[in-house]
């Protein structure tokens, strides 16, 4: 259980006279108590002054429950008429017992645009109803503090800062496989398995539980899409291809992203000059994190670095976004007109990254912590064209 979020959880249920705020999305379960589900039907409820209570389904393996909370299990997946109609009753009764069911509940509504599960081969199960039902559980209803909510992605306590190094330190094992795979004849299928393969094998060292990646391998003219969307094909790399990797790691419900962009053979001085205009973009923009920093000027600093070498045109995205909870979290965006200041103990990306079909792509992509006077990369790994 992470102690420091479930205050501020109650904090927050006080200050919006709430008998409880409910939580299942995966992520909002890493987020509250390091805890990623299997099945992705698990449910957390938080009460002011008590300690949350899980309720998972009676097939949720035992391997990764947290220890120090109270976890009721409801029969889904045995010989039930209605496992879900049980599991709201419970929530009802708990809410009476150590919440007030003369106050509202909050939760986030939405269902989509979270972190899979452990079983992420198909969405959770989840009746149609389940948050309307979620919604009824208190006799005073619901209350819409969605904002709030999803406020708290944006502070990484110290147990979460710990979770999302570990997943970089995994993530930097994938990469290094990119870089040793970056040979004439392999094709973008095979870079990425090799790069995934590395981050599965780690399961079972240095605390890591469960570990995935998601590999995406753009090479040659296939990097000029890089900056709308990233996807790996069975294209073949070719001497003197720019390969340019997208890589998200999941590590015991963390998150990274990280991209990097090598070379097959060696590289002509334009590469080099394309290159050292990314990196100086992204120390540009680096130089300024910092809590209270403002998120347009931070974009903007790269931004203005790339206009200056004649490649500006080709930064077509925002220059960064929240991450660990999830690959990509709600809140905070480095991006042109967000005038949100940063604060510390936010984890952020920074990519500057240039697209163009006379080149392809290259991008750069570091996770960032957040401190009071400026910031630790958290990825920290090569980001040379040749992995040296």
């Amino acid at each position: 259980m992470n102690k420091q979020k479930i205050s501020m959880i109650s904090e927050l249920i006080a200050k919006n006279e709430l008998g409880a705020v409910i939580f299942f999305r995966p992520d909002e379960l890493v987020m509250t108590l390091g805890y990623r589900p299997y099945w992705g039907l698990s449910v957390e409820v938080c009460f002011e002054g008590n300690d949350p209570i899980l309720y998972v389904p009676a097939l949720e393996p035992d391997l990764r429950l947290p220890k120090d909370i109270t976890v009721k299990r409801y029969p889904w997946g045995e010989t039930s008429s209605d496992p879900f109609e049980i599991l709201y009753g419970m929530i009802a009764e708990d809410i009476k017992k150590y919440g007030s069911n003369s106050k509202p509940i909050s939760l986030v509504k939405t269902v989509g645009n979270t972190s899979p599960c452990i079983l992420s081969g198909e969405q959770p199960p989840l009746p149609t109803d389940f948050v309307d039902n979620l919604m009824k559980v208190s006799e005073a209803g619901y209350k819409d503090v969605e904002k709030e909510i999803l406020d708290l992605y944006n502070f990484k306590t110290r147990e979460d800062i710990e979770g999302i190094k570990l997943c970089n330190k995994v993530a930097g094992i994938g990469i290094k496989a990119f870089y040793d795979s970056l040979q004439a004849g392999l094709t973008e299928a095979e870079v990425s398995a090799k790069m995934e393969y590395a981050v599965r094998a780690e399961i079972g060292n240095d605390g890591v539980l469960y570990a995935s990646g998601f590999a995406q391998v753009q090479s040659g003219i296939n990097g000029a899409d890089g900056g709308r969307f990233n996807w790996v094909t069975g294209k073949k790399l070719e001497d003197g291809d720019l390969v340019m990797t997208e890589f998200a790691v999941v590590v015991n419900g963390y998150w990274a992203d990280i991209t990097r962009t090598g070379k097959v053979g060696t590289p002509t001085k334009e590469d080099i000059r394309l290159h050292e205009a990314v990196k100086k973009a992204q120390d540009d923009a680096l130089s300024l994190v910092r809590e209270g920093a403002i998120a347009e000027d931070i974009h903007n600093a790269a931004q203005e670095a790339l206009d200056k070498e004649g490649v500006g045109k080709y930064f077509t995205h925002g220059l960064g976004h929240g991450v660990g909870f999830r690959y990509h979290d709600p809140g905070i965006r480095i991006a042109k007109g967000n005038k949100e200041a940063l604060k510390e103990g936010m984890v952020i990306t920074i990519e500057p990254g240039i697209y163009d079909s006379s080149f392809g792509g290259i991008r750069i992509e570091e996770n960032v912590l957040v401190t009071k006077n400026g910031c630790e990369i958290l990825s920290k790994f090569t980001r040379e064209l040749k992995g040296d």
